[in-house]
This record gives structure tokens, sequence and C-alpha cells, in this order.
């Protein structure tokens, strides 16, 4: 595994732990932007994570 892939994989485990934790800290009093900010966590994290990679190999070619 490359080390960008690592880096990758962390970030992304961070933020799904994030996304959870934001559901279980905000299940009593969910508000309209809470929603939107708990369903936007995984698909910043998968982002962040995929252009870690992407630039990270890139470079290293």
């Amino acid at each position: 595994m490359f080390k960008s892939q690592k880096i990758g994989l962390i970030i992304s485990t961070l933020m799904t732990n994030l996304s959870i934790i934001s559901y279980v800290f905000l299940a009593t009093n969910l508000s309209l932007l809470a929603k939107i900010l708990i369903s936007l966590t995984p698909i910043i994290g998968s982002a962040i994570g995929f252009s870690a990679f992407y630039f990270k190999d890139r470079k290293e070619e």
C-alpha cells in the first residue's frame, strides 16, 4: 500500500467516524442545517481522500 493510500484511508475513516458521532450527538434535535452537514460529511471525506491519492500518486510518477 502506498503512503497516500494509507492517508486517504485514514481520512475517510475519520470522516465516517465524525458523521456517526454527529448522528448520535444530533439525533434528538436535528435541524435542516445539521441534516445537510451530516449528509455532506462522508462525501467531503471521500473527496479529500481521493484528491490526496490522486495528487500524491501523480507526483510520484
